[in-house]
């Protein structure tokens, strides 16, 4: 809508462990970090974009990524 975006949200999905995911987390740009993966899990994840009018429909997942040790 040629609007500026005014943040993101990052969702996750544990494709691991199904009851592991759901962890969201907001920022005004990138990166965005995520709490409370839970190491060696196998994760995807999806992005919205906000701005005056809403905000967008979810991305495609993106490829599975694992967390490793902090």
């Amino acid at each position: 809508g040629g609007n500026a975006i005014s943040g993101y949200t990052v969702t996750a999905a544990d494709t691991t462990s199904r009851q592991n995911g759901g962890q969201t987390s907001s920022g005004a740009s990138s990166p965005v970090t995520l709490a409370g993966l839970v190491i060696g899990d196998r994760y995807t994840f999806t992005v919205t974009a906000t701005n005056a009018v809403g905000t967008s429909e979810p991305s495609r997942p993106s490829s599975p990524g694992t967390p490793g040790s902090p």
